[in-house]
């Protein structure tokens, strides 16, 4: 099984959650046996365990139009190159057919262009909507990570429901420690690009709730930086911009909750990764969230709301030792038993498998 996996970037050169999905799944794949090339930009290749083919992203136009662009140049560097599937990493693939005829598989990730709830966001997203539809249409099957998104992809993209499949998003476990863990116990975490859908407007509404010795601090960059910090100038409140793996390892394990009270999302990586030091999440009931965030495992909220949302964290800045204990038994073993890279990876390549014998 040789396969394509086209990307509009591989981590660390380019953050975010899926193009931490594209190392981790294609090193996930390799150990079940598969023969992985990426297709990314010109300047994300480095010594990876999978092949990495290169190609000029487009450096002018509005993002639909860059897009569009970069899913006919990722054609172009597959030519003369024999896949078995092609397995695209959002709108990748947009109008474009792989030049040996190869079936395509679509991961759309979170959808935010079609849950976003803000009028004027989901207007300008419409190109991208048509984009969506139209890799869909052209995909033997279209990903959802589960949770809400399997009915999004049927409505939205409008794909029959028995050509979605259910793959959820991964994490390795052995790469965190539940060990020798100094808590902070009145610090909160945020993880993520600050961004309108993510909620850091929300989170720093609900920080101005809590009490003094609460230290909320948001990990991450990304266009509302300067506005947030200018707007939430308050000792709770710390902007610690982006930060290395290692110390992100070490804050998801010192901090005594991750709140991520987002809009509109997928299955979020930073989810997960707090999961695996035994840390519990505040977040909101949209995408996949509902498969990861319950009562035993945190708080899931049924919508971004500041007062809701600083009730929650209270409730769990609050909690007893014996109540933090159990927090990190569950989402450890939430992580352990459903969404180890090694039980998606084997899921992943069935899929390939039934795609390309049919």
């Amino acid at each position: 099984m040789r396969i394509a996996l086209a990307t509009d970037g591989i981590f660390p050169h380019a953050l975010g959650g899926m193009q931490r999905h594209t190392v981790f799944l294609a090193n996930a794949l390799v150990d079940a046996g598969v023969d992985v090339e990426v297709i990314a930009p010109a300047g994300h290749d480095g010594d990876f365990r999978f092949g990495v083919v290169t190609a000029a992203w487009p450096r002018s136009g509005p993002y639909p139009l860059k897009l569009q662009r970069w899913s006919q140049r990722v054609v172009e560097a597959m030519r003369g190159r024999d896949y078995d599937v092609v397995y695209g990493q959002g709108l990748t693939l947009w109008g474009s057919t792989p030049p040996n005829g190869a079936p395509t598989v679509f991961n759309p990730h979170g959808l935010e262009l079609c849950t976003i709830p803000e009028r004027v966001a989901r207007l300008k997203a419409w190109p991208l909507r048509i984009a969506a539809r139209r890799q869909a249409h052209t995909a033997a099957r279209t990903i959802s990570l589960g949770g809400k998104l399997t009915r999004v992809i049927v409505d939205c993209l409008g794909v029959p429901r028995e050509r979605v499949a259910v793959v959820p998003n991964g994490v390795d476990p052995s790469y965190f420690t539940l060990d020798a863990v100094d808590r902070d116990p009145r610090l909160v975490l945020f993880v993520g690009r600050l961004f309108a859908n993510k909620g850091v407007d929300v989170l720093c509404e609900a920080a101005l709730r809590l009490p003094q010795d609460v230290r909320v601090l948001i990990v991450g960059d990304g266009p509302l930086r300067n506005a947030l910090q200018s707007r939430y100038d308050d000792p709770r409140i710390v902007f610690r911009g982006g930060v290395g793996e290692d110390e992100l390892r070490d804050l998801y394990g010192k901090a005594t909750v991750l709140a991520l009270p987002t809009r509109s999302d997928g299955m979020p990586t930073v989810i997960l990764e707090a999961f695996c030091c035994g840390t519990p999440a505040v977040s909101t009931d949209v995408g996949a969230i509902s498969e990861l965030v319950d009562e035993s495992t945190g708080v899931l909220l049924p919508r971004a709301e500041a007062g809701p949302l600083a009730d929650a964290l209270r409730r769990i800045l609050d909690s007893s030792d014996s109540d933090r204990a159990a927090f990190a038994r569950a989402t450890r073993a939430r992580v352990e038993n459903r969404f180890a890279w090694d039980a998606v990876a084997r899921t992943t390549k069935s899929l390939l498998d039934e795609v390309a014998a049919s």
